[in-house]
C-alpha cells in the first residue's frame, strides 16, 4: 500500500550552498508517511489514545540528485513488511519522474507508559493490513560499525531544546541529521548517504556529548552520548563536494 504526496521545496529548507538540508528532506518523507497513517489509519493520534506509539530504530538514506528551492518533488512512502516487533517503511523522492532520493527505515511499536515493545504483526488495520510493497535497494549502509582505526573524538555538546522536540517531548528523529551535520565540515559539501541508528531517546533539556571521526574518503562517523552514559545515536554520513 503506497502513499504519494507532492511538495514544493521551501527556500528556508536550503543550506548556505542552496541545497536542501538532509533534515528537511527527511521531514518531507516523514510527513508523507504521517499523511498515510492519518488517512488510512491508525493515525499517530489514534495510537497514542491506545497508549501506543512508533519509535524509529534505524534510518538509511541515499541522495542521488541535488534538490533545490522551488523544486517540485513527489514523495512516496509505503510499509514493506515486518516481523515480530519490527515495522519497516520505505520512501522515494522524485523530480519530474527522476529518482532523487530514497530511504529505508525500521520502527518499533511500544507501550508509551511501560516502553515495552508490542508485536506489530498483531495489528491488521489500514496501512498495517499486510498490503506491503517490496523494500528499496539503497546505497546507504543499513548497519554501522565504527572502525577501530578511526576512533571517535569528542568535538562538542548539544542541548536538546524546544525547537528539537515533538509531542513525545524528546528530539524528533528528523532533527538528528542536521544536528549531526552541524559538527561536520559541511562548507562546500553535500550529504550523499546517511545511516542513523537510534538507541536511546534524547528528552528536552538533555545535554548530549558529540563524538566524530572523518575518514579520508569523506565518510563521517558520529556518536552522541547522554548524560547517563547511554549512547543516544550512532551515525555514518558520506559527504561529497557540491
Amino acid at each position: 500500500m503506497k502513499w504519494t504526496e507532492k511538495f514544493t521545496i521551501n527556500t528556508h529548507d536550503a543550506d548556505s550552498s542552496g541545497v536542501l538540508r538532509t533534515g528537511a528532506l527527511l521531514k518531507y518523507m516523514q510527513e508523507t508517511a504521517n499523511l498515510q497513517c492519518r488517512n488510512t489509519g491508525p493515525s499517530n493520534e489514534e495510537l497514542r489514545d491506545r497508549g501506543l506509539g512508533f519509535i524509529v530504530s534505524r534510518m538509511a538514506l541515499s541522495v542521488y540528485k541535488k534538490i533545490n528551492p522551488y523544486d517540485e518533488i513527489t514523495v512516496t512512502s509505503w510499509p514493506c513488511g515486518g516481523r515480530g516487533y519490527t515495522f519497516n517503511r520505505c520512501y522515494d523522492v522524485r523530480i519530474n519522474g527522476e529518482l532523487a532520493a530514497e530511504a529505508s527505515s525500521a520502527w518499533a511499536l511500544i507501550n508509551i507508559e511501560t516502553h515495552r515493545p508490542c508485536r506489530v504483526t498483531d495489528m491488521t488495520e489500514g496501512y498495517l493490513s499486510g498490503e506491503h510493497a517490496p523494500p528499496v535497494e539503497i546505497d546507504a549502509p543499513l548497519r554501522i560499525k565504527l572502525p577501530e582505526e578511526n576512533s571517535v573524538s569528542l568535538v562538542g555538546e548539544y542541548t536538546v531544546s524546544y525547537r528539537d522536540i515533538d509531542v513525545n517531548r524528546h528530539m524528533n528523529n528528523t532533527v538528528y541529521a542536521d544536528m549531526l551535520c552541524g559538527f561536520l565540515p559541511m562548507e562546500g559539501k553535500k550529504v550523499v548517504s546517511l545511516c542513523i541508528n537510534y538507541q536511546n531517546e534524547a528528552p528536552l533539556g538533555e545535554v548530549l556529548k558529540v563524538y566524530t571521526s572523518v575518514s579520508d574518503d569523506g565518510t563521517c562517523y558520529l556518536r552522541t552520548q547522554r548524560e547517563d552514559g547511554k549512547i543516544n545515536v550512532e551515525a555514518e554520513i558520506l559527504l561529497e563536494n557540491i
